[in-house]
C-alpha cells in the first residue's frame, strides 16, 4: 500500500480522534452545560420583546463543519434520526465518530490482514456503528413513547371530561409524564403557545414519533375539530386501541419466537462450526485464508448469508 495514503489516514484519524476526546473532555467538564443553555434560551425568549422566533438548528457545534453539513441534503435525515433518538450530542459528532472508526477499521485491516478481501467488509460495518446506536436508541424510545401514549391518552381524557380544554389536558400530561412523552408533549404546547396551529403542531408531533399509535391519535384530533364530536370519548376509543395493538403484538411475537430463535442459530453456527475445526485442525481451516478459492468462497459464504439474514428478518418481523 503507498505508505502516503496509510499516512494521511492515520493523520485524519488522529484529528478525528482529538476533537472526539475535546468534546468529550468539555462534556464531562460541565454536564450541565445543555440544561442551561436551554433554561437560558427559555428565559430569553420571555424576556425580550423582538426576539427571533425562529428555530435555530446546529448540525454541529464546529461552525466550519456546521456550514458544510448545512449544504449536504442527506445530513437531513441523519439529523432526523438524532432528533428521533434524543441524543444528546449534535449530528457532527456522530459524523466524526463515523469517519474515525472507518478510518481506523481501513488502517488496522490494510496493515494485519491485507490478503484477505472479506475483512474489508468491517470497514462499513465500523462506519455504520454510530448510527445503528442511534437506530437502536430511536426503537428503544419510540417504544417506550407507544408504552406511556394510552395513560396519557387516558389522563386527557379525563380532563377534557373535567371541562378542561384539549391544550390544558396536553400540557397537564406533559407534567404528569416523564420524557418521550412529556417532552413531545411540552414541544407540542410550546409551538401552539407561538402561534402554530393545533393541527400543525399535531403533524409535528406525527413526523418526530413515526408510529402508528400516534398517527391514530393526531388523525383522530384532527378529524374532530374539524367536524365535531366527543373527543373524550375518542381519547379513550384511541387508548383502547393501543392497549389491544399491544396485546396483539405480544401475541405475534410470541409465535415468532421460534423462528427467531432458529434465525440467530443458523446465523451463529457457521462461526461456532469454524472456530471448533480451528481448535482442532487448523491446517485444514486455512486454506480458506491463504487460498485464492478459499477466499473466494468466503466472499461468496459471507454473501449469501447477509442475504439469509435479511430474508430470515423479513420473515419473522411482521408488521401490525
Amino acid at each position: 500500500m503507498n505508505i502516503f495514503i496509510l499516512s494521511m489516514i492515520i493523520f485524519i484519524t488522529i484529528v478525528c480522534v482529538i476533537e472526539l476526546l475535546s468534546y468529550a473532555f468539555r462534556a464531562i467538564k460541565n454536564p450541565e452545560r445543555i440544561k442551561l443553555k436551554k433554561r437560558l434560551k427559555k428565559l430569553s425568549s420571555t424576556t425580550k420583546a423582538n426576539a427571533d422566533i425562529l428555530r435555530s438548528e446546529s448540525l454541529s457545534s464546529i461552525p466550519l463543519l456546521n456550514k458544510i453539513l448545512a449544504f449536504i441534503p442527506g445530513f437531513k435525515k441523519l439529523e432526523g434520526l438524532r432528533k428521533k433518538a434524543d441524543a444528546s450530542y449534535p449530528l457532527g459528532v456522530f459524523i466524526l465518530m463515523s469517519l474515525t472508526l472507518g478510518f481506523a477499521a481501513y488502517a488496522t485491516i490494510t496493515i494485519c490482514c491485507p490478503q484477505f478481501p472479506l475483512a474489508f467488509a468491517g470497514i462499513p460495518i465500523a462506519v455504520l456503528l454510530p448510527w445503528a446506536y442511534l437506530k437502536r436508541k430511536k426503537k428503544i424510545r419510540m417504544a417506550l413513547f407507544q408504552k406511556q401514549l394510552p395513560e396519557a391518552l387516558d389522563l386527557i381524557a379525563r380532563s377534557l371530561r373535567a371541562g378542561h380544554s384539549f391544550s390544558a389536558g396536553l400540557k397537564l400530561a406533559s407534567e404528569q409524564f416523564d420524557n418521550p412523552v412529556g417532552a413531545e408533549f411540552a414541544t407540542v404546547i410550546d409551538e401552539v403557545n407561538f402561534g402554530i396551529s393545533v393541527q400543525r403542531a399535531l403533524r409535528n408531533l406525527a413526523r418526530r414519533i413515526d408510529t402508528q399509535e400516534v398517527k391514530f391519535f393526531v388523525l383522530a384530533v384532527i378529524m374532530q375539530r374539524e367536524t365535531g364530536g366527543n373527543l373524550a370519548e375518542i381519547m379513550e376509543g384511541n387508548a383502547k386501541l393501543i392497549r389491544e395493538r399491544f396485546i396483539f403484538y405480544k401475541h405475534v411475537r410470541t409465535l415468532t419466537a421460534e423462528g427467531r430463535g432458529s434465525g440467530v442459530i443458523l446465523v451463529l453456527m457457521p462461526f461456532i462450526v469454524a472456530g471448533l475445526m480451528y481448535i482442532l485442525k487448523p491446517e485444514y481451516v486455512t486454506l480458506l485464508f491463504t487460498e485464492h478459492v478459499g477466499r473466494v468462497m468466503l466472499s461468496v459464504a459471507g454473501i449469501m448469508m447477509f442475504l439469509g439474514i435479511i430474508a430470515i428478518k423479513k420473515l419473522v418481523n411482521i408488521k401490525i
